[in-house]
């Protein structure tokens, strides 16, 4: 199948992920930034922007099995909410093309369990299903909203990333049920073990859909994870505060393995 890809730079390849409803785009600002040391690949993950959807498009092994066809090996993998997912995935599944991961706004289960605390109840993303069939396009607007809660940035934050997600076409149907159901249903706390690569974690203190005690709780987990709160933002972090997000990140990919 099809995967869009952006490329910019030259240097060690660093791959951009996406969230759930989004497209490779809104990494803009971040991959120009970036290319300064480094290849950046911005994906459309299946169903989003412009990658065709995948037959099942409820499946995380599915979804990591196609973007790793795009991932040159030794990649650094940065991944965005449910993008960080994929890059979760993606390191135990196919740990040759890992490098390291950075994972923003991310967690390996995004709803409450017996073994995880840190998320949404099943309840919330019930309701957003049956929203997201009734009117898909006031659902993700109404998502937009939700990622941009609680920064100091918020109004600001929310024009850009409205006027970024104008520029492709609206994520497929499938794709955005799909991702929902990974979402609701998707916990990768018994594979955590797996990931063996070094993992920076960045995280808004204020973020609304995955509070920030689940940064801390999967640092815990990952035998080589450093986290980075950031006090004054929510879920979109390189977009509202992108110049503290740089240098976070450049650090992490800059710095010593």
């Amino acid at each position: 199948m099809l995967i869009h890809t952006e490329t910019c730079g030259s240097g060690p390849v660093c791959v951009l992920l996406h969230g759930w409803g989004m497209h490779g785009g809104v990494w803009r600002e971040t991959a120009r930034e970036l290319a300064a040391h480094h290849q950046v690949i911005s994906v459309d993950l299946p169903g989003h922007g412009h990658s065709a959807p995948l037959p099942d498009q409820d499946s995380l092994a599915a979804l990591t099995a196609a973007i790793a066809g795009v991932v040159p090996p030794q990649s650094h993998i940065v991944g965005w909410s449910l993008g960080g997912m994929v890059a979760m995935r993606l390191a135990i599944d196919h740990p040759d093309r890992v490098a390291q991961l950075m994972l923003v706004a991310s967690s390996p289960q995004f709803v409450t369990g017996p073994d995880w605390n840190h998320a949404l109840t099943p309840e919330v993303l019930e309701d957003f299903a049956r929203r997201l069939r009734a009117d898909a396009s006031a659902t993700v607007r109404q998502f937009l909203a939700l990622q941009v809660k609680g920064s100091e940035q918020e109004h600001r934050t929310l024009t850009r990333l409205r006027a970024l997600m104008s520029e492709a076409p609206p994520p497929h149907p499938a794709a955005l049920e799909g991702g929902l159901s990974i979402l609701r249903s998707v916990s990768l706390l018994p594979l955590l073990g797996r990931i063996t690569r070094s993992v920076t974690l960045i995280h808004g203190q204020r973020d609304t859909l995955i509070p920030w005690a689940a940064a801390e709780a999967l640092r815990e987990r990952l035998p080589r994870a450093r986290l980075h709160l950031m006090p004054r933002a929510a879920h979109a972090p390189f977009l509202s505060h992108p110049g503290d997000f740089l240098a976070l990140a450049q650090e992490a990919l800059n710095g010593p393995r």
